[in-house]
């Protein structure tokens, strides 16, 4: 075992001169995996997080870690989290914001103390799990390695080796550990996949963990050749475009491979497979919107159009100038300007909204009202373009449908004498 790590190690680039960051649970895998790291020419630090979901247990995880750290001179880098208060905040599972709290506090530590990797103590039996976990929510090619040996500065020294090796290795060498009660708590997925799907599969296929792990080790070594390739595919099929990324749906409907390409193109954005296969399969996919939490995707006629969230939030600044009529040269402005009466409105009243259902506004040169919902259609505005669109309002009328129509109510007359030069910035 000590052979197959150092090479890793190796492979990894790892040196003597680097300091590598051990996550310790307190558990056998990591307890193992810092034993290892420990004696070897290398330098190590222990980052560990307490979050607070087991109560006492939690807390003698803790001080297994620290008391060992404590009599090897170990860095030990600690953090508590109030894991649950976080989920309910967030509306995320607790496991999931679990995650998330462990990986960015690693992250943190790496660049506040300069190291170069965390090493992770995850083995081939979690590689399995993970493997069936991806395929049953529905995964691109990137999903069937289960989880990847090296991810960035994410390594993984005991990926090869399976859980009865790390418990054989622990009780010859008297490493000490602790068990978390809740890895047979079957209200969690990952458990009822380890405890009773797998177990239905071996009973099918005695070596189903070994063709399972050897086809994630497989997948891993054609990775590099697949994102070579998926990099040309999804660049012929999408491009960035003010602030949007826009996808050819003509291109892709036509591609031999269209779910493994947009996955590889909207995944890393944050949409799910089933999400990806819905834009492809389902009747809906004709226009509709999908959210992935940090982006928003519009099915258009002839695009996906992808934008980050913040876009639709961010409220336009507005430049406004006051002056006499005669001191204007010409009532003609670009679409981001319009020029009104300035006693038609008062300034403490003027704001910005988005647009609502039933909205109505008098179009410049028109003498009656209409719907907005009409004037979108009427001017072929995109479902990107509309959940774009601000308006400037006073009170509860509209003066602009902003960058596209002003309000004829508004307007500049004989009898004006002062003018609002109002530019969206």
């Amino acid at each position: 075992m000590e052979n197959r790590v150092r090479e890793f190690l190796t492979d990894a680039g790892i040196t003597p001169q680097d300091t590598t960051l051990v996550a310790v649970s307190g558990g056998l895998d990591s307890m193992v995996l810092l034993y290892l790291l420990y004696r070897f020419d290398i330098s190590v630090a222990v980052a560990h997080g307490n979050f607070g979901l087991r109560g006492e247990q939690s807390d003698g995880d803790e001080q297994l870690v620290r008391d060992y750290c404590d009599q090897r001179s170990i860095p030990f880098h600690f953090r508590r989290f109030d894991t649950e208060a976080l989920a309910e905040r967030s509306n995320s599972s607790v496991q999931m914001v679990a995650r998330d709290l462990r990986y960015n506090y690693f992250i943190e530590l790496m660049k506040e103390h300069g190291h170069r990797f965390t090493a992770l103590a995850h083995h081939a039996d979690d590689r399995i799990e993970s493997l069936v976990l991806n395929v049953l929510r529905g995964t691109g090619l990137r999903g069937f390695q289960g989880m990847p040996s090296v991810r960035g500065q994410f390594i993984r020294p005991l990926i090869s080796f399976r859980r009865t090796e790390l418990e054989n290795f622990a009780r010859l060498n008297d490493i000490p550990f602790r068990t978390d009660a809740s890895n047979a708590d079957t209200k969690y997925r990952r458990n009822r996949v380890r405890l009773q799907l797998l177990p239905m599969l071996r009973l099918h296929r005695p070596n189903a963990d070994a063709l399972l792990l050897h086809f994630a080790e497989r997948v891993e070594k054609c990775l590099p050749d697949f994102e070579k390739w998926a990099e040309i595919q999804t660049g012929q099929l999408a491009l960035f475009s003010n602030d949007a990324l826009r996808v050819d749906r003509k291109k892709l409907n036509a591609h031999p491979y269209p779910f493994t390409i947009l996955k590889e193109t909207i995944g890393p954005l944050g949409f799910s497979s089933e999400q990806v296969f819905g834009l492809l399969h389902s009747k809906e996919a004709r226009s509709g919107v999908m959210d992935s939490g940090s982006h928003r995707l519009f099915v258009e006629e002839n695009d996906l159009m992808i934008f980050e969230n913040s876009v639709f939030e961010t409220e336009p600044h507005l430049a406004m100038e006051l002056m006499q009529l005669n001191e204007v040269l010409s009532l003609d402005t670009p679409p981001d300007t319009i020029i009104i009466d300035a006693d038609s409105v008062n300034l403490d009243s003027l704001h910005v909204r988005k647009w609502n259902e039933g909205d109505r506004f008098r179009p410049f040169g028109m003498k009656g009202t209409k719907k907005l919902s009409d004037f979108f259609i009427d001017n072929k505005f995109s479902p990107s373009q509309k959940a774009m669109t601000w308006l400037l309002v006073h009170g509860r009328d509209i003066i602009w449908v902003m960058g596209h129509r002003m309000d004829d109510r508004f307007k500049v007359e004989e009898r004006t004498e002062h003018v609002l030069r109002i530019t969206m910035q």
